[in-house]
């Protein structure tokens, strides 16, 4: 659980990164999109008529505009498909008690619950340990050590 949801932010920051590639690349080249917001569907309009054989974009730069989009249009969907696979996990057993309570909290949404629940669940596990008079300290106190 805790690599998928360590994907999908991976993913988040990469589609971030290529949004503000293709804004760039394309501010570079005098193409500004001032029609509306940034990303919505107008925009994807906007931007897909950029990729047609009739505008102005030199070859070169068509070809470096259309890698960013075609990537940034197969991270979209991936992204998305992680995002189900996340919350149809928080409804485990596991996680579904932890993820409810942390979504009271104002601004918590499932991704974010699931980073606490599932980061709090292998925090429990590693640290703290159940004895013959409750709970001990630290399993392993070693694992505090500063490792660079």
């Amino acid at each position: 659980m805790r690599d998928v949801v360590r994907r999908r932010e991976t993913l988040q920051r990469e589609v971030v990164k290529f949004r503000y590639y293709i804004l760039k690349f394309l501010a570079r080249r005098g193409y500004i999109y001032r029609a509306g917001v940034h990303w919505r569907l107008a925009h994807y309009t906007w931007l897909r008529q950029l990729t047609g054989v009739t505008l102005p974009l030199a070859p070169e730069d068509r070809i470096v505009f259309e890698e960013y989009f075609a990537l940034l249009e197969y991270k979209l969907p991936r992204r998305e498909a992680l995002d189900h696979h996340i919350e149809t996990l928080a409804l485990s057993p596991a996680y579904a008690s932890a993820v409810a309570t942390l979504q009271w909290f104002r601004g918590f949404q499932v991704h974010g619950a699931m980073v606490l629940a599932q980061g709090a669940r292998r925090l429990a596990a590693v640290y703290v340990a159940p004895t013959t008079h409750g709970v001990s300290r630290l399993r392993a106190p070693r694992t505090l050590q500063w490792t660079a």
